[in-house]
C-alpha cells in the first residue's frame, strides 16, 4: 500500500490539472551546452583531446497550474562532443552524445508580460560514445562503445516575454548534475 500511495497522489493531481490550469503550452528552442568532462573519460588516454561545446536542441511542453507555478515534460538533446588522441601512434576519434528526458517545477514570478522563472526537476539522461581508429573500417573499427544512463536532478533560471496572446520568447540557463552539462538556451512557446 504504501508503494501505491504516490501513484494515487500523483493520478489525482494529473486528473486535477485540465480543471485548474491557466494554460497548456509547448516551447522549442536552440542554443549552446557546454560539456564538463574530459577527455579522458571517453579514451582513457591522457593526450585525449575534447571539443566540449555544441549545439542545444530542447521540445518542451507544460502547464501552468497558477500564476505563479507550471509543471513541465521536457526533451534535451544537448549535441555530440568529438573527441581525438593518439593511441600506440594510432589517431583514435570518437564522440560523445548526451541526452536528457526531464519533469520538472517551474515557480514563476509574473511581471505583466514578463515571466522570470526557476525549474527544478529530476530526468533520464544519457551520454553514449563511441571511437574508432582512423584508416581501419568495419566492425574493428570501433574502440570500447560505452553508454552511460543516469536519474538526476536539472535545474534552470529564465525569462519568458510575451509577444501576443498565444506567443512568447524564453532565455533560459541549464544545469544537469550527473550529466555535467550547462546550457544556454533561446525559443518560442505557444500556449493553448
Amino acid at each position: 500500500m504504501s508503494n501505491l500511495l504516490p501513484t494515487m497522489v500523483a493520478a489525482a493531481a494529473l486528473g486535477a490539472a485540465p480543471a485548474c490550469a491557466q494554460s497548456w503550452y509547448f516551447g522549442l528552442g536552440g542554443g549552446e551546452a557546454r560539456l564538463g568532462a574530459s577527455a579522458t573519460e571517453f579514451a582513457d588516454v591522457g593526450n585525449a583531446h575534447l571539443d566540449d561545446k555544441d549545439r542545444a536542441i530542447a521540445l518542451r511542453a507544460g502547464v501552468r497550474l497558477h500564476a505563479n507555478f507550471a509543471v513541465e515534460l521536457g526533451y534535451y538533446d544537448f549535441g555530440e562532443y568529438r573527441y581525438d588522441a593518439v593511441v600506440s601512434g594510432l589517431p583514435l576519434k570518437g564522440s560523445a552524445k548526451a541526452r536528457s528526458l526531464g519533469l520538472s517545477a517551474v515557480a514563476i514570478a509574473p511581471l505583466e508580460r514578463l515571466d522570470i522563472y526557476a525549474r527544478v526537476g529530476y530526468a533520464r539522461s544519457e551520454i553514449k560514445s563511441r571511437a574508432g581508429v582512423e584508416g581501419f573500417t568495419g566492425v574493428g573499427s570501433l574502440v570500447d562503445p560505452r553508454r552511460r544512463r543516469d536519474n538526476e536532478f536539472f535545474g534552470g533560471v529564465g525569462a519568458r516575454f510575451d509577444v501576443g496572446r498565444q506567443f512568447g520568447v524564453f532565455a533560459e540557463y541549464q544545469k544537469h548534475d550527473k550529466l555535467d552539462i550547462d546550457a544556454w538556451l533561446v525559443g518560442v512557446d505557444y500556449r493553448f
